[in-house]
């Protein structure tokens, strides 16, 4: 499975009209995979998914710039839709395997502190 295929896979999972499906996000990442962004870390698959469980039903938008493959790696630019604007945000991703084994997501995450506060 080719990286842009393994990446599409993940966002379609995550970002769908049903929210995260975390049960199908799973079997998308490999055993030894990390995950670092400005409001979590997960060393973990499990962990990771267990963060996101945490979180509550997670049912974030996106608006897609552009998809960057250079072989086993990839990054998404991308804004999240909020209810007070876009946030624009970058996540790199690593794939071995036809799993996702690396992801760190960059971003401002001051707008979703704040919808946390509401």
């Amino acid at each position: 499975m080719s990286t842009t295929t393994v990446i599409e896979n993940y966002l379609s999972a995550f970002f769908g009209d049903n929210g995260a499906d975390l049960d199908a996000i799973r079997p998308m990442l490999g055993e030894h995979f990390h995950f670092s962004g400005p409001l979590m870390k997960a060393e973990t698959p499990d962990d990771f998914i267990d963060q996101l469980r945490n979180m509550g039903p997670i049912k974030l938008k996106i608006e897609k710039r552009d998809l960057l493959i250079d072989g086993d790696r990839g990054v998404l630019v991308f804004e999240f839709l909020t209810p007070d604007g876009p946030v624009a945000a970058a996540e790199w991703y690593r794939v071995s395997g036809g799993k996702i084994v690396e992801m760190k997501l960059h971003n401002d995450p001051r707008a979703f502190l704040s919808a946390f506060e509401r």
